[in-house]
């Protein structure tokens, strides 16, 4: 089977094949393909294996994110302001200047990842593992 994703419609959308042993959880731990510059505003991504994934310069604003799995993903300069992505998993991830303003990100696993020059203004970052997390020179305010 296959789905499709996009937040911006047509020409944006992500055609994604269902994995067989579990039908409705897509696997993105095997596809090559290049998901970088998309625009993936508002698009459920909740419940996908997407390791090693690369996300570059990504827009998913709005998106929902909560129980991905995107250890060791590419995900540099991407827009993930008011995201939900609670207990998301990243450990590991490539992540430099990203936008997670206004995110929640309760329980999300971030060991290891890098994340210096993030903006996280706002972020519910309650029983978020950071712990070995390069969070250097983060903009970090409220939440």
């Amino acid at each position: 089977e296959e789905s499709k994703l996009g937040g911006g419609g047509g020409d944006r959308s992500l055609s994604l094949s269902v994995s067989p042993e579990r039908p409705k959880f897509m696997d993105f731990s095997q596809d090559t393909r290049d998901f970088a510059n998309q625009d993936l505003r508002g698009t459920n991504l909740g419940n996908l294996d997407m390791r090693r994934c690369d996300l570059s310069n990504s827009d998913l604003a709005e998106a929902v994110l909560s129980n991905s799995n995107m250890n060791r993903g590419k995900m540099p300069n991407c827009r993930f302001s008011d995201c939900q992505m609670a207990n998301w998993s990243a450990k590991g991830a490539d992540a430099p200047g990203c936008n997670f303003d206004r995110a929640n990100l309760e329980g999300a696993k971030l060991s290891k990842a890098r994340m210096m020059n993030c903006s996280m203004l706002s972020v519910n970052l309650e029983g978020a593992d950071l712990s070995y997390t390069d969070l250097s020179d983060v903009e970090l305010c409220g939440g």
